[in-house]
C-alpha cells in the first residue's frame, strides 16, 4: 500500500513537500522532541488536506503518515 501511494504522488509538489517535512522531522528529532512533534502535526495536516481534496484515499493517508511521520 505504501509503495502504491508513493508512486501515486511521485513527481508532484506533494511529494517534494512531504520529503522536506520528513527530513526536517528527522533532523530536529535529535535536537528537540517538541519541534519534532510540531513537524509531525504539520505532516498530519498536510496529508489530511491531500485526502480532503481527493489526491489520496484515507488508507493511503494512513500509509503515508507511517512513512513520513514515524519511520
Amino acid at each position: 500500500m505504501t509503495k502504491k501511494a508513493l508512486e501515486k504522488i511521485e513527481g508532484t509538489p506533494f511529494k517534494t513537500a512531504l520529503d522536506s517535512m520528513r527530513e526536517t522531522r528527522k533532523h530536529v528529532e535529535k535536537i528537540d522532541e517538541k519541534s519534532a512533534n510540531q513537524t509531525k502535526y504539520s505532516i498530519i495536516g498536510y496529508l489530511k488536506a491531500m485526502r480532503d481534496f481527493g489526491v489520496i484515499t484515507e488508507r493511503e493517508r494512513q500509509a503515508l503518515f507511517i512513512y513520513y511521520a514515524t519511520v
